[in-house]
């Protein structure tokens, strides 16, 4: 389960070999495209990520919801603050406009994990709103459990938040596609 201040996310209580979850607010990236974010942006985007992602604070929070999704599906999450086994640098994030969904490079831990756990790859969804960015990984040894997810994580984020504007659900023209499965 995660969590984002009034919001959750859970998974079924027997997920698949691997499947993490991450939902953060966008509000948080805004504040890395400012000067003094670039530690953390150096620190947990790959050089590749940088150029994709600019100073785009959605993009900023789906990257970051897809690794940290990734690195939660691989058993560690990322260790931010420590030594971790993932770092953020471990899993790179490839999305291009146009592309269906992101593609998941792993490297050094990231890779020496997914190995150990016997996984040929990991797939991500991933959607937001305005004010939030949510990721889903999972294992593609289960592609039924993936469209399950896809329809959950759509029918989450369509929900009421009592509070919340009629901002839901605006798009901009430089956002990825929802889920990316119906680009």
């Amino acid at each position: 389960m995660t969590t984002e201040r009034s919001f959750a996310v859970a998974a079924p209580d027997r997920p698949p070999r691997c499947l993490g979850i991450d939902l953060e607010s966008i509000a948080r990236f805004k504040l890395l495209a400012k000067p003094g974010g670039r530690a953390f942006f150096d620190r947990v985007y790959t050089s590749a990520e940088q150029a994709s992602a600019s100073d785009n604070p959605v993009l900023l929070a789906l990257y970051f919801t897809a690794k940290e999704a990734v690195a939660k599906a691989l058993g560690t999450g990322l260790g931010l603050n420590s030594a971790p086994a993932v770092s953020g640098k471990d899993i790179e994030i490839r999305w291009t406009p146009g592309e269906e969904r992101p593609r998941v490079a792993l490297w050094r831990g990231a890779a020496a994990r997914a190995e150990y756990m016997h996984l040929s790859d990991v797939v991500v969804i991933w959607e937001h709103t305005a004010r939030l960015a949510c990721a889903i990984a999972v294992g593609t040894d289960s592609p039924v459990l993936l469209a399950w997810l896809v329809a959950a994580l759509r029918e989450a984020l369509a929900a009421p938040v009592v509070g919340e504007s009629e901002e839901r659900g605006q798009r901009y023209a430089a956002d990825p596609p929802v889920s990316g499965l119906d680009a």
